[in-house]
């Protein structure tokens, strides 16, 4: 119960916003003072966005992991060939300035 009002009211408000989330499968936005405070959505929905998520989240380690083997083999194709530079204590800092470029 909100403010006295009677939980038969309540219900049947909840039911209109359960039946539109489901028609819409868009997430409703709560507000307290005009900000964002809660977002409801429907379950499944929700289930499916979270499936989107983790399978954008495994193609983009493959990515990455497919990129890392590209410039690990440009890298050890340069060693081979000589174009490689060696830093030392002194020089190091240069590394690290051509880095932050």
């Amino acid at each position: 119960m909100v403010n006295g009002g009677s939980r038969l009211s309540i219900s049947l408000v909840g039911r209109e916003y359960v039946e539109q989330l489901q028609a819409t499968q868009l997430p409703l936005v709560l507000t307290v003072n005009g900000k964002a405070a809660v977002v409801v959505q429907e379950a499944g929905a929700f289930q499916s966005l979270i499936d989107r998520v983790a399978a954008m989240e495994t193609e983009l380690q493959s990515f990455k992991l497919t990129q890392l083997r590209q410039d690990l083999g440009v890298g050890i194709e340069q060693l081979d060939r000589g174009q490689s530079t060696a830093y030392t204590q002194d020089n190091l800092h240069q590394l690290f300035d051509e880095i932050r470029m």
